[in-house]
């Protein structure tokens, strides 16, 4: 899947999504009073130091293609 319409393939965020959701899961069970989780980030955004080079986002902005939204798997 690496297309605008499919997604890109991002195996790597989701294990580590799975593996922190899962950590959260296993605090909530052991009787921690999570209110709540939140992934870094929704979308790409502009870092100081590295400009647009690190790709954090759930969804990517493509730069390349006027700002095109490509949705990843995760």
């Amino acid at each position: 899947m690496n297309t605008p319409g499919e997604g890109r393939n991002d195996l790597t965020r989701i294990r580590y999504l799975r593996d922190h959701i899962a950590a959260v899961s296993k605090a909530i069970a052991d009787g921690c009073n999570v209110i709540g989780y939140t992934v870094w980030s929704l979308m790409d955004n502009f870092e100081w130091a590295d400009g647009y080079a690190n790709l954090f986002g759930v969804h990517e902005i493509a730069e390349a293609t006027n700002a095109t939204k490509i949705a990843l798997q995760t």
